[in-house]
C-alpha cells in the first residue's frame, strides 16, 4: 500500500445491528428488536481503520442528512483521517455482507466550530 493511499475498503464489515438473542443475558437493548431491511435508511456505520489491527473497525453511529452529508458526534472525528475512513450504509446484519450495502471514503470532515473537546 502506497504511504498516501487510502488502505482498501474491507471485504468483511462489522455492522451495526445485531442478531444476538438479548433474553440470555447477551448484550442488546432491552426490549429491543432487529432491525429488518429499510427500517432506518438514514442510519449509518462510521468506519476507521485501526493502524495497530490493521483493519477496519466501527467508530460511531451516523445519520444520512444529504446525499453527501452525513452527521456524527464530533468526538467520533477527533484525531481521524479522511483516507482513513469511511461510512457504510444499507446493512443491518453484522455477521455477513449485504447485497444493500454501500461503503464510501470520506472526503471531508468539519467538526463543528463549537464543539468543546474534553479537558
Amino acid at each position: 500500500m502506497q504511504e498516501d493511499a487510502p488502505p482498501p475498503l474491507p471485504t468483511t464489515y462489522f455492522y451495526i445491528g445485531d442478531d444476538t438473542d438479548t433474553t440470555n443475558g447477551s448484550l442488546g437493548v432491552v426490549g429491543g428488536s432487529n432491525a429488518q431491511h429499510g427500517d432506518a435508511p438514514w442510519q449509518v456505520s462510521y468506519q476507521v481503520y485501526d493502524m495497530n489491527q490493521g483493519a477496519w473497525r466501527h467508530q460511531c453511529g451516523g445519520s444520512i442528512v444529504a446525499p453527501n452529508l452525513i452527521a456524527t458526534a464530533a468526538h467520533c472525528c477527533e484525531g481521524q483521517q479522511g483516507k482513513y475512513m469511511y461510512v457504510l450504509a444499507g446493512a443491518v446484519n453484522k455477521r455477513h455482507r449485504e447485497s444493500t450495502q454501500q461503503a464510501i471514503y470520506v472526503n471531508r470532515m468539519v467538526i463543528h466550530p463549537e464543539y468543546n473537546r474534553p479537558t
